[in-house]
C-alpha cells in the first residue's frame, strides 16, 4: 500500500470544489495543507508569496486578522518559516514528500530558484536541497553542482569541492593546522558554519549517524541567542574544538532538538578549555612524553646499562666520567 497520493493542483480551480462548503474561518491546517499543494508552486520547499496574497487565494481576504492567527499556528510548529519583508515561505520538510524524480528535475529547478526574491530563507532552502541532496546518489549531486554551484555563497563547497581536496587542504589535514576561518560577515553565518562542521564530521566519520545541516544551523542559533558572544567567537570556539577528540561525538549533538537546552552550557564548556590552553591535549602529550621515557629507561635497563656519565648508579656513587 502506498503511503503517498497523487493529488492535482489544479482542483483548487474547479468549478465544483469551489461550490463546496469550508471553514467559516481560517484554520491552521487548511493553511498547512494548501502550501503543500499550492498552484504555481514550481519547486518544493520555497515560494514567493505574502500572508494577504495567501488570504486572498483560499478565500479569506476579509478575515486578515483571524488568516494572521492561523498562519502562526503553521510558523509556530515548524512547518513553515516567513520572511515578511521579502514575501517569502519556506517549507523546511518539503522535500520529504517532494524529492525530485530525476536529476534532469533537479537542473530545472534552478531556472524557478532564481525568480525567489532574495532572502535568508532562499539560502536555507538551497542548503536545505544541498543536504538531501548529499543522501542520493553520484548523478544528483553533479546535477545540484552544475545547476546551484554558483549560487552557493563564499565558503561553502559544493560536491565538486569536498570530493577531492585540495594538496594545501590535504597537507592541513596531516599537520593538525586549523582550517581557513569562515567570513562571518557573509550571512547567514550559522548556515556557513554549519556546513562546515557537517562536511568535517563526515569526512571523519563516512559511515557515522546522518547530519543535517539545516538542524546543525539552529543549534548554532540557539548558542548565538542565549549567550553573548559574536558569530566571529562562535566560529573560533567551534572550530578549535572540531580539532580535540574529545568534542568530536558532542558536536553531533547540535542537530538534536532535544539536546538544543544544554547548547550553551556545553560552548561553554568548549570556550573554557580553549582559553585554558587545551589542557586535555596538553595532558595527552605529557603522557606520551612519560611513556617514551619509561620505554627508553626499560631498554636501557634490559642492556645493563645503569648509569651514564654524570649519574648517579643506583648503590648511590658517582659513575665514571662524572668529572
Amino acid at each position: 500500500m502506498s503511503w503517498y497520493r497523487k493529488v492535482d493542483c489544479q482542483v483548487y480551480g474547479d468549478e465544483k470544489y469551489r461550490r463546496l462548503s469550508r471553514p467559516e474561518k481560517p484554520s491552521g491546517r487548511e493553511i498547512w495543507i494548501y502550501l503543500l499543494t499550492r498552484p504555481g508552486y514550481e519547486i518544493p520547499g520555497i515560494q514567493a508569496c505574502g500572508v494577504f496574497t495567501l488570504a486572498e487565494e483560499m478565500g479569506f481576504e476579509s478575515l486578515p486578522e483571524g488568516f494572521r492567527e492561523a498562519f502562526r499556528e503553521v510558523i509556530a510548529e515548524g512547518l513553515a518559516e516567513y520572511d515578511a519583508d521579502a514575501r517569502v515561505i519556506l517549507l523546511p520538510k518539503a522535500f520529504k514528500h517532494n524529492f525530485p524524480q530525476s536529476p534532469n528535475v533537479l537542473k530545472g529547478w534552478v531556472k524557478f530558484y532564481e525568480r525567489i526574491p532574495d532572502s535568508p530563507l532562499k539560502l536555507k532552502w538551497l542548503m536545505i536541497l544541498k543536504a538531501f541532496t548529499d543522501g542520493l546518489s553520484k548523478a544528483f549531486q553533479e546535477a545540484f553542482t552544475k545547476a546551484f554551484g554558483k549560487a552557493l555563497p563564499k565558503g561553502i563547497p559544493n560536491y565538486s569541492d569536498s570530493d577531492s581536496d585540495s594538496d594545501s587542504d590535504k597537507e592541513r589535514e596531516k599537520s593538525g593546522a586549523p582550517a581557513p576561518d569562515l567570513s562571518p560577515e557573509d550571512p547567514p553565518e550559522a548556515l556557513k558554519l554549519a556546513t562546515w562542521i557537517h562536511d568535517k564530521l563526515k569526512r571523519r566519520s563516512p559511515q557515522g549517524p546522518g547530519l543535517f545541516i539545516p538542524n546543525i544551523a539552529d543549534g548554532l542559533s540557539v548558542i548565538k541567542a542565549e549567550t553573548r558572544y559574536s558569530w566571529k567567537q562562535i566560529n573560533t570556539v567551534i572550530k578549535w574544538a572540531m580539532g580535540v577528540e574529545f568534542w568530536t561525538v558532542p558536536m553531533r549533538s547540535l542537530q538534536k532538538p532535544a539536546k538544543r537546552r544544554q547548547l550553551p552550557e556545553m560552548f561553554e564548556s568548549m570556550r573554557e578549555q580553549m582559553r585554558a590552553g587545551d589542557s586535555r591535549t596538553r595532558g595527552q602529550k605529557e603522557d606520551q612524553e612519560l611513556r617514551q621515557r619509561e620505554q627508553s629507561r626499560s631498554q636501557s635497563d634490559s642492556k645493563g646499562d645503569f648509569t651514564r656519565p654524570g649519574q648517579i648508579n643506583v648503590l648511590g656513587k658517582v659513575a665514571d666520567g662524572a668529572g
